[in-house]
């Protein structure tokens, strides 16, 4: 139910390492236009869970899965980062669901939403544009 601040920053530093690696190997670098875009992604998300956790006065989610999106979101492409974000309430209501229906947890029960953060943004980091185009293929 805890996300250490140093694991977060560690996943940060990876994050902005492998962005910068991303426009080495592009071979057109990266701008400052770029760099501002992404952040600002990262920002965008942070705040869609800061705000969840404001209002719920941390019930429904904690200040760390905010800060989680903070260390994805250089890894991922806006896009990418919204499909992380879908998958991971997917995943996370898949769970829940199951944990309901054989009684291993209750309404009432907390379950991390941690897991499921860092499970969307794998799944979005591999195989995510492969997932965005049969998704665009089926209303076309």
């Amino acid at each position: 139910m805890i996300l250490p601040d140093v694991l977060l920053a560690v996943a940060f530093a990876f994050g902005v390492g492998g962005f910068a690696l991303g426009c080495q190997f592009a071979n057109a670098g990266c701008s400052l236009e770029s760099i501002a875009y992404q952040l600002g992604v990262a920002v965008l998300g942070f705040l869609f869970f800061f705000f969840l956790w404001l209002v719920s006065r941390g019930r429904w989610m904690g200040l760390g899965d905010a800060k989680f999106v903070i260390a994805i979101a250089p890894l991922l492409s806006p896009y990418m980062l919204l499909l992380a974000l879908m998958l991971s309430f997917l995943f996370g209501t898949v769970i829940s669901v199951v944990l309901l229906a054989f009684q291993r947890a209750g309404f009432k029960t907390q379950v991390p939403f941690g897991p499921f953060l860092f499970a969307g943004a794998f799944v979005s980091f591999l195989a995510g544009s492969n997932i965005l185009a049969w998704y665009i293929g089926l209303f076309s």
